[in-house]
C-alpha cells in the first residue's frame, strides 16, 4: 500500500471508530426519505417493484437486484429510495456487496437515515477499510451533506482525497471541486486542475469545461487566462466536446487567437443540410480578421435568418459576443434571434437569455433571462438548469423558491454537471 494511502488511513481511522461506536444500534427500522421536490409532475412509475414485505421473502440476490433498480433509475422521480435502502440496510450486516450497493445509493440519492445514520457510517467505514473506494466516497458525502450528522467539510475533503488517491473518479472530481471552491481546504486552483489531469481525456475535457465556467464567473484576469487554457485543452483532448468549449471561447474576454480558433470550430460544425453558396461566402467572411469582412458576414447571416434559414442562427448567436461585430448591430441581431428562441432553437435561447441577463443589445431584464433559461432547461440543457437553479436560490429575476432551485440543480447534477452537485450541497446546508 502506498505511504500516502496509509497516512490517509491513519488520519481517518479514529473518526471511523467513532462512527462505528455510534452505529452499534439495534434493529433496523425502515429509513425515511427526505421530502421529494417535484416541480413538474411526471407520469407514474412504469417499472413495477414489489412491496418491501414481498421483496424480503425473495432470495438475497434478487433483493439486491431490486434495491439496485429502486435506487438507480435514471429518472430520479421514478426511484423508490425507501424500498432500496430498507433492503440494503437489512442485508448489509451479513453481505459486503449490500454495503457497496448502499454506498452507491448514497452517492446518487439524497436520503435521511435518521437514528440509523451511525449504523450506516459504521458499515461504510468497515468496508472502506477493506478497500472499497465507493464506500469512502459515500462516507465523505454524508459528512459534506451533514446527513443526520454534523456537517464537516474538512473531514469530507480528507475522505474524498483518500478516494482520489486510490483512483476513484468521483473522489478525484470532488477533491478538485473542493480545492477550486476552498471548501474544507485552502483554495488552490493549480492543485484542483492537476487533480483533474488524472482523469481519462473525454471525462477530463468535460471537467475542464465546467471548471472554466466556474472561473469565468470571476473578473480576475488570471482566472480568465486559466479558463482559456482549460477550454483550449478541452478542445485538444476531446473532439466531441470541442463545440461546447468553442462556444464559451467566443467570449470577448479571451484572446483573439483563442476566439479565432473557436470561430473556426463553430464554422465547420456539421450541418443538417448542404450549405448554400451564400452561406459559404458568409462563413469565409466570418473567419476573417478584418472587422469589415466580419460585419459583411454577419449581415449575410442576418439576411438568411430573416428568410428562415436556421443554419445562420448559431453564427448570429455568437455574433453577440464576437469582437469585430459593432455594438450597434446587437439590437438588430437580438430581434432576429428572439423569434427563433421562442420556437425552441437552443442556440438562440442561450444567446437571448444571456443578452437579457447582461443587457446586450437590449435593456437588462432578469425576468426575461430567467424565462429563456427555463426554456433551455426544460429541453435538457444541463448548464441552463444549473443557472436557473441559482436564479431561484438567489431570487434573481424570479421569486425565491428553494424547491424549484433544488429541482433544477438536481436535474443538472443528474445530467453530470459537476457544479450543480456542489451548488445543491451548499443550498441543502443553508436551508437546514
Amino acid at each position: 500500500m502506498k505511504p500516502s494511502v496509509i497516512l490517509a488511513l491513519i488520519t481517518v481511522l479514529p473518526v471511523a471508530t467513532v462512527a462505528m461506536a455510534a452505529g452499534k444500534a439495534s434493529n433496523v427500522p425502515v429509513p425515511t426519505a427526505r421530502a421529494a421536490v417535484v416541480a413538474n409532475p411526471q407520469p407514474a412509475q412504469t417499472v413495477r417493484l414489489p412491496s418491501l414485505e414481498a421483496a424480503k421473502k425473495l432470495p438475497l440476490a434478487k433483493q439486491l437486484e431490486i434495491a439496485t433498480a429502486a435506487l438507480s433509475d435514471p429518472r430520479r422521480d421514478l426511484r423508490n429510495a425507501d424500498l432500496g435502502f430498507s433492503l440494503l440496510m437489512a442485508a448489509a450486516p451479513r453481505n459486503r456487496e449490500a454495503v457497496r450497493l448502499l454506498a452507491k445509493g448514497i452517492v446518487n440519492n439524497d436520503y435521511s437515515f435518521g437514528p440509523n445514520a451511525g449504523k450506516v457510517m459504521n458499515l461504510l467505514a468497515k468496508e472502506a477499510m477493506r478497500g472499497s473506494s465507493s464506500c469512502v466516497v459515500a462516507w465523505a458525502r454524508m459528512q459534506q451533506l451533514g446527513t443526520d450528522i454534523p456537517k464537516n467539510d474538512a473531514l469530507a475533503y480528507k475522505w474524498y482525497r483518500w478516494a482520489a488517491l486510490v483512483g476513484n473518479l468521483r473522489g478525484i472530481e470532488e477533491t478538485s471541486l473542493a480545492l477550486l471552491e476552498g471548501r474544507g481546504v485552502t483554495r488552490d486552483v493549480n492543485e484542483a486542475i492537476a487533480m483533474l489531469d488524472r482523469l481519462q481525456p473525454e471525462r477530463r475535457a468535460g471537467r475542464y469545461i465546467e471548471t472554466a465556467s466556474l472561473l469565468m464567473q470571476s473578473t480576475d484576469p488570471d482566472a480568465t487566462a486559466r479558463s482559456e487554457q482549460l477550454l483550449l485543452s478541452a478542445i485538444d483532448l476531446a473532439p466531441k466536446r470541442s463545440l461546447s468549449a468553442a462556444n464559451k471561447l467566443s467570449d470577448t474576454r479571451f484572446s483573439l487567437a483563442a476566439r479565432e480558433k473557436a470561430q473556426a470550430i463553430i464554422a465547420t460544425a456539421p450541418q443538417s443540410s448542404p450549405v448554400s453558396e451564400e452561406g459559404k461566402i458568409a462563413r469565409t467572411l466570418w473567419n476573417s480578421n478584418d472587422p469589415a469582412d466580419i460585419q459583411k458576414g454577419v449581415d449575410m447571416f442576418a439576411e438568411a435568418a430573416r428568410a428562415g434559414d436556421e443554419k445562420a442562427v448559431p453564427f448570429l448567436a455568437k455574433a453577440l459576443n464576437r469582437s469585430g461585430v459593432p455594438v450597434t448591430m446587437h439590437d438588430a441581431i437580438l430581434k432576429i434571434l428572439e423569434p427563433y428562441a421562442d420556437r425552441g432553437n437552443m442556440d438562440a435561447i442561450r444567446a437571448v437569455s444571456e443578452a437579457y441577463f447582461v443587457g446586450r443589445g437590449t435593456s437588462p431584464s432578469l425576468e426575461k433571462a430567467a424565462a429563456y433559461r427555463k426554456l433551455a432547461a426544460t429541453q435538457g440543457d444541463s448548464e441552463a438548469q444549473y443557472l436557473l437553479g441559482l436564479m431561484y436560490a438567489q431570487a434573481t429575476g424570479v421569486v425565491k423558491d428553494i424547491g424549484q432551485a433544488k429541482y433544477w440543480l438536481t436535474k443538472s447534477a443528474d445530467g453530470g454537471y459537476l457544479l450543480a452537485r456542489s451548488a445543491l450541497i451548499s443550498l441543502d446546508s443553508m436551508t437546514r
